[in-house]
């Protein structure tokens, strides 16, 4: 009986030990072991007969519960088990996997499923199949477990990280996660669901060297809603009202956000090409076309792509709009609406978009129609109304064409103010009732030369052609060639400088019709009198657009701005600028305290650090925010690469008490380091100590990315050396099933009078066993792992048949 409790004894020990790492460790799981002769679920029930300890249940499950040993060991021996996880582990190094493991127990694959769980919740993609399947150790081309955690942690979509910090993604966030709604993702029973071709932005591209084609698929009005009366902000960020976009809320008062949606594209067909709204050309070929109704466009495209169209519904008089469609995959067309205006077009055509806002749009009120100024420049001759893009681009000519009768009051008593409005009365003007009519325009010839109204010569005589014969006069006048007609009258005098009267010869146009003298625009001043180099050179925007900049943040902005620097301006103007407020977004707000502008964005962002970005007690309280602190957005890739495993795990390696000391397993406060520098072992959480330590010294600077092998190979190496009382000093082991007495328990080296054979003994059991003084003594806690299988296969090798 002695000898059967002392091996009960040692079974309890082995049970305990495999059990208890098993739990701990969540790596191979050990069985105990009953009678080599017998099969495993016959030895458990034989156990559970006399010690109730529900071993068998334990071993392999009860009803849908596993048990510690896949079923197929039911009818399996100790013997077998050894090899298997021996195998096991062996073939790590081969290239061996979790589904080893699992063979073995499938417990492996339950502890790997409640970590899926974790994980799930912060939207990693991580795949039971995959990672039960991948090899522990890269061996070939597939690549290894860690290098899959690694992968799938970069191809998270940042939006499972915003949801797991508790916050739906919204607004900009929304847009930086899944793109534009309707266009990227749709929303189904509250859910988002991507569209055909589009992905969510992953971790990967956030972490990318140029953050800038996140921001690029941001619509304007996102990060600056334009509101009910701001006519600049809503053609900025939709185009123009009522062509591009409507307004659904147009009766809610001034400064309430404009609920928008956008209209469909058309164009319009004149002398067989189509035009937009703006009058713009569309670029392509018109093709035989596929569908009834409809023309068919294609679009230019680059060498070597593939050609893609547009059809255009043709219009039902007195319509005149063809509405564009594109093809679907299925072979239905589907209406285009004008976009939004993105981020991208701010940074990449700021003055393109800047172009589209109607001067009547940007001054207030009714000024545009009252006042002659405004309208002149809101206007052209024809009614239609100017842009910005022209005022910049044909600044001159549009401030040129103003009548200084808008800027003056008529004095017909002061005939210097009626000189810079019209001219002369009797030449250029005369005066029907209280309105100023002008006069037709007329020449002097004069032997072969020609002279103006005031009888000087015209010069240099290459500036025109005259044909007395054919009564035509041609002038040239920038790029604009002109040809009069004229007719010479015999009663209507003028003299010429050289005191010769000559008859007045009157113009007439292309058409038969009299040319009359023009009004006095500012533009003859600068041809003239030479007063003003260009108006572009020295007109500000305030200065054509007064008070009403004030009320506007762009054009505050600008307000100093001379109309031909507006391009090169704009895009020195502040990020902040553009936004209402950018407190809520720690990028925009970072870039903000930067003074970043449309100039600098680029390299701003790319320079932003964790530290620009985040506040100091969210770095504080982040391991890996506190370690990145102060690298760059670029830098990001590749330290990330660099983090150590004290850099992310600091406070889970270490023992520390409430006050941030390093203690020891008894609580006293103890060094980090000892004084050859190296990390202090009792400082050092036990479970971490068998990962970190590598020959007698702690190691904490393991890469996360890249040495996870090492660790693997640190555990397995020093479990294997430990002790079963180092183990169970260190927390490693079962308390309840092997206790401080069982670890202090002799060995014995016979089983019923039997000598336990030691041609497999390891040197220190040998020894022990071979003493005939019995002076030598051997505990049970002083054995290693490998030495205690050593002794359990030797024990289960006697005979103890009778």
């Amino acid at each position: 009986m002695k000898n059967n409790g002392i091996l009960t004894r040692i079974l309890s020990v082995i049970l305990g030990f495999i059990l208890g790492v098993a739990g701990t460790i969540g790596g191979v799981v050990g069985v105990g072991y009953y009678i080599g002769s017998q099969p495993l679920d016959e030895a458990a029930t034989t156990i559970d007969g006399f010690t109730s300890m529900g071993l068998s249940d334990l071993l392999f499950g009860t009803g849908e519960n596993n048990g510690v040993l896949d079923e197929n060991y039911a009818n399996k021996y100790v013997k077998d088990l050894l090899s298997d996880t021996a195998s096991a582990i062996k073939g790590i190094s081969d290239g061996g996997t979790l589904t080893d493991f699992n063979e073995i127990s499938p417990k492996v694959e339950e502890l790997v499923s409640k970590l899926l769980e974790r994980t799930d919740a912060y939207g990693i993609p991580l795949n039971l199949e995959e990672i039960m399947t991948k090899p522990l150790k890269k061996t070939g081309e597939e690549e290894s477990l860690t290098q899959y955690f690694v992968a799938s942690l970069k191809d998270t979509p940042i939006s499972g990280l915003f949801t797991a910090m508790g916050e739906k993604p919204a607004g900009l966030f929304a847009y930086l996660c899944y793109g534009e709604e309707g266009i990227d993702y749709t929303i189904v029973d509250d859910k988002v669901q991507m569209l055909d071709g589009k992905k969510e932005t992953t971790v990967k591209d956030l972490l990318s060297e140029d953050l800038m084609p996140i921001f690029q698929k941001v619509p304007l009005a996102v990060v600056s809603p334009p509101t009910i009366g701001d006519a600049a902000m809503l053609t900025i960020s939709y185009g123009r009202e009522g062509v591009t976009y409507q307004i659904d809320n147009p009766t809610d008062p001034e400064g309430t956000k404009a609920e928008v949606t956008m209209l469909n594209v058309f164009y319009e067909k004149k002398d067989a090409k189509f035009f937009d709204y703006a009058g713009e050309e569309l670029e392509g070929t018109e093709v035989a076309t596929d569908k009834i109704g409809y023309v068919k466009f294609q679009l230019p495209t680059e060498e070597g792509e593939d050609p893609s169209y547009i059809y255009l519904e043709k219009p039902t008089a007195p319509e005149t709009k063809y509405y564009a469609y594109t093809l679907n995959d299925d072979d239905t067309l589907t209406k285009m609406t004008y976009p939004k205006t993105k981020l991208s077009d701010i940074m990449g055509n700021a003055m393109g978009v800047v172009d589209r806002i109607l001067l009547k749009d940007v001054l207030e009120g009714d000024g545009a129609q009252t006042n002659k100024v405004l309208e002149s420049l809101c206007y052209d001759k024809d009614g239609n109304p100017n842009s910005i893009g022209q005022l910049r681009q044909e600044g001159g000519a549009l401030v040129d064409a103003i009548p200084m009768s808008a800027i003056m009051q008529a004095e017909d008593d002061s005939p210097l103010v009626m000189y810079l409005l019209y001219g002369h009365e009797g030449i250029h003007y005369k005066k029907v009732g209280s309105e100023y009519k002008l006069l037709q325009q007329f020449i002097a010839i004069h032997e072969g030369k020609v002279y103006d109204e005031y009888g000087i010569e015209i010069t240099p005589a290459s500036s025109y052609t005259l044909d007395e014969t054919a009564k035509t006069y041609t002038v040239t006048v920038g790029e604009e060639t002109i040809t009069y007609t004229y007719k010479t009258s015999t009663t209507d005098k003028i003299k010429l400088t050289n005191e010769t009267e000559v008859g007045k010869s009157y113009l007439y146009d292309s058409k038969g019709q009299k040319v009359l003298f023009e009004e006095t625009v500012l533009g003859d001043f600068a041809r003239t009198n030479n007063k003003l180099d260009t108006i572009t050179d020295h007109l500000t925007v305030r200065d054509i657009f007064g008070a009403g900049v004030e009320d506007n943040k762009m054009l505050k902005a600008l307000a100093d701005s001379r109309i031909g620097d507006i391009g090169d301006d704009v895009m020195d103007i502040e990020i902040a600028t553009f936004f209402d407020d950018v407190s809520d977004n720690k990028v925009l707000n970072a870039l903000s305290e930067k003074g970043s502008t449309l100039n600098t964005l680029s390299d701003d962002i790319n320079e932003l650090t964790m530290n620009d970005i985040f506040t100091e007690s969210e770095i504080e309280g982040n391991s890996i925010l506190k370690t990145l602190a102060d690298k760059k957005i670029t830098e990001l890739p590749s330290a990330i690469e660099t983090l150590s495993v004290e850099d992310v795990l600091h406070d889970e390696i270490y023992n520390l008490d409430s006050a941030g000391n390093y203690i020891d397993r008894n609580g006293n406060i103890v060094d980090k380091l000892l004084p050859d520098d190296t990390i202090n072992p009792a400082a050092i959480n036990p479970t971490w100590k068998y990962l970190l330590k590598d020959g007698d010294t702690i190691h904490t600077e393991y890469k996360i990315a890249s040495d996870m092998n090492s660790l693997i190979e640190n555990m397995k190496t020093n479990v294997h050396e430990a002790t079963l009382q180092e183990l169970y000093d260190d927390d490693l082991v079962d308390k309840g099933s092997l206790d401080a007495d069982t670890l202090s328990t002799e060995l014995q080296f016979d089983i019923a009078g039997i000598p336990i054979p030691q041609d497999k003994f390891t040197d220190k059991m040998k020894e022990v066993a071979n003493d005939t003084t019995g002076t030598k003594k051997l505990l049970i806690g002083e054995l290693t792992v490998q030495e205690m299988l050593v002794y359990v296969s030797s024990v289960l090798s006697i005979d103890t048949t009778p």
